[in-house]
């Protein structure tokens, strides 16, 4: 039985790091093959692959998912091809953490993330990946905003 899928696809923000947080995206050169690495299994994959970049030590990577392909097993199989790629030359070989962080993003909101993605070497030298994933997460409503406790009052009755 043949299973049909709806025509939808759903845009992602990934970021994954490098292990033991290795700078190994300093070495411009090494760091070029590697997002020519990701982007030609990404095809392979068929994934677009919109915008990747990264600083020192972490990806970033904005793509658009079709809804027959799973998230993890995609960045599994980016991760492991790559390792595999430069495993070849022992000065090149790289490796990566386990995890990744995934976060959609709303068509409103591409450009922006496009942007920041874009903007990595001007973020970094004075925000931390830990950083900025927590404003991430908090753009994206993961934090509930802080409420006055004078507002509270009316959301939660007295004898509660």
């Amino acid at each position: 039985m043949s299973r049909k899928h709806s025509p939808t696809s759903v845009w992602l923000q990934l970021t994954w790091t490098t292990l033991g947080a290795e700078p190994v995206l300093l070495n411009a050169p090494l760091k070029r093959d590697i997002f020519n690495v990701i982007r030609n299994v990404s095809t392979r994959l068929r994934i677009y692959l919109d915008t990747i970049t990264g600083y020192k030590d972490h990806v970033h990577v904005l793509i658009r998912l079709p809804n027959d392909q799973d998230v993890t097993h995609i960045i599994g199989r980016i991760k492991e091809e790559s390792c595999e790629f430069f495993k070849r030359d022992p000065r090149r070989a790289i490796a990566w953490q386990n995890g990744f962080t995934a976060f959609t993003v709303h068509r409103d909101k591409i450009d922006k993330v496009r942007q920041m993605i874009s903007d990595q070497d001007a973020i970094h030298p004075d925000t931390s990946l830990a950083d900025e994933l927590k404003a991430i997460k908090q753009e994206a409503g993961f934090y509930p905003p802080k409420i006055k406790r004078s507002v509270l009052s009316y959301l939660v009755p007295a004898h509660a």
